[in-house]
């Protein structure tokens, strides 16, 4: 059992910061230096992985979808973590028909 105060300092994680040590494990045994997900714009998951991949040493890709074509994107909350992090991030639409 782990208490999520105790997980490592990774932005109170939790349940996600568990799921990224086995996530991460074989990236780190293959050493890896560059990690690819892709998420959401705002979803904390994006967030915790950008900090996770940083303390670990790699870089980070991050292909984060649009829901509409015409969602406007506000440069704060996960997403300027996920930039002030060191995230390298390209914005793509998700929206049908696209």
């Amino acid at each position: 059992m782990k208490r999520d105060g105790l997980t490592g300092g990774i932005s109170f994680g939790g349940n996600k910061t568990r799921m990224l040590e086995f996530r991460l494990a074989p990236a780190v045994a293959q050493k890896a230096d560059t990690i690819v997900f892709d998420f959401g714009i705002q979803l904390n998951r994006a967030c915790q992985i950008v900090i996770a991949s940083r303390k670990l040493g790699m870089n980070l890709k991050l292909i984060l979808r649009k829901t509409c074509q015409n969602e406007k994107i506000n440069v704060q909350g996960n997403l300027l973590i996920d930039l002030l992090a060191g995230a390298h991030i390209k914005i793509v639409n998700s929206a049908p028909g696209e």
